[in-house]
């Protein structure tokens, strides 16, 4: 019986990692309202695209073990 090889990619699990956790922060920021301190307004600002790369991720990854 031959074993199934997984490819894995330590960098694109820490890249959805830190992408999963911008989410979480600007849900957190925007959706319930909790306050930021001014000097993490960036957060609002930037982090709504943390779930673009989680999806662009997802997309390169199945891509990459399809290939």
């Amino acid at each position: 019986m031959a074993e199934h090889q997984v490819r894995h990619l330590d960098s694109i699990e820490s890249l959805r990692g830190v992408a999963a956790l911008m989410v979480l922060l600007y849900h957190l920021a925007e959706l319930v309202k909790i306050p930021v301190p001014e000097s993490m307004g960036f957060i609002p600002a930037r982090f709504g695209l943390g779930s673009s790369v989680l999806h662009t991720q997802r997309l390169r990854t199945r891509v990459w073990l399809c290939g």
